[in-house]
């Protein structure tokens, strides 16, 4: 605005300047128009001068009085939150052994209700380290009954490489009990392919050939035979004290 009203000033001056250009020199009219230039200048100066120091002066006696300027804070920027890297899975825990149903025989054999009976023991593993034997009957693992092959390959999957358990099982008619440490599969397999195999010393077996199954079944057969007729002999006697012909006697032979 002030620099309109400083050009206005100039173009009334140039005019009168060009009215008054025949009366007087040329020079002389362009001093006088500089000459009424700054003194408008210095004018202005000292008004915008005094302004300023006014709002100088309000903005102390401001703070003077005790009244606090609200100074706004440049908003953080909220980082994304990072996600947690996913810890590495563990790797499944490994005995080392080739567990079996129990057949009627065995149980029977070892008086052994429920429980998975091992086969084959794998070399330097866990199951080996701990002193597990073929032939030990697993019954009890990590707290729980044993009681078919199903539970028993639950408990092992529930459980990864590390892991220790308690395992309980039946040997000689004693039951005895190990700590197994879970091993990986992969670490079983390095060290067996490190190390030399061992010669194998010669032990009696102790699976079940089929011609051994047959005997033992024919034996177990012969075995309960004998008690039937047994019992039914005791029958007949105790039936001819009382009296009655030995009506049972002749459905035996029939047999």
């Amino acid at each position: 605005m002030n620099v309109i009203k400083v050009g206005i000033v100039l173009g009334a001056l140039l005019l009168s300047a060009r009215v008054g250009a025949a009366q007087e020199n040329q020079d002389e009219l362009k001093n006088k128009i500089l000459q009424k230039v700054e003194d408008r200048l210095r004018a202005e100066e000292e008004r915008i001068l005094k302004e300023i120091s006014k709002i100088i002066e309000e903005e102390l006696s401001g703070w003077k009085s005790g009244e606090k300027k609200t100074v706004v804070k440049p908003k953080k920027e909220k980082k994304a939150p990072t996600k947690k890297e996913a810890a590495p899975p563990v790797e499944p825990g490994f005995l080392g052994v080739f567990p079996a149903e129990l057949e009627a025989e065995e149980k029977e054999e070892f008086g052994a209700k429920s429980g998975v009976i091992l086969r084959e023991i794998v070399r330097d593993s866990p199951a080996e380290k701990a002193g597990l034997n073929a032939g030990d009957i697993i019954v009890h693992l990590d707290g729980k009954t044993i009681r078919d092959l199903d539970t028993f390959r639950d408990v092992i999957l529930d459980k990864g490489a590390g892991s220790k358990m308690k395992v309980g099982f039946l040997r000689d008619g004693k039951t005895l009990w190990r700590t197994v440490t879970l091993a990986s599969r992969h670490a079983v397999e390095e060290e067996r392919a490190e190390r030399p195999v061992p010669e194998k010393k010669e032990e009696p077996k102790r699976d079940r050939t089929e011609k051994e199954l047959r005997e033992k079944t024919r034996k177990f057969l012969e075995r309960k035979e004998s008690e039937k007729r047994e019992k039914a002999l005791k029958q007949e006697e105790e039936e001819k004290r009382r009296g009655i012909p030995g009506l049972d006697f002749l459905a035996l032979d029939d047999e």
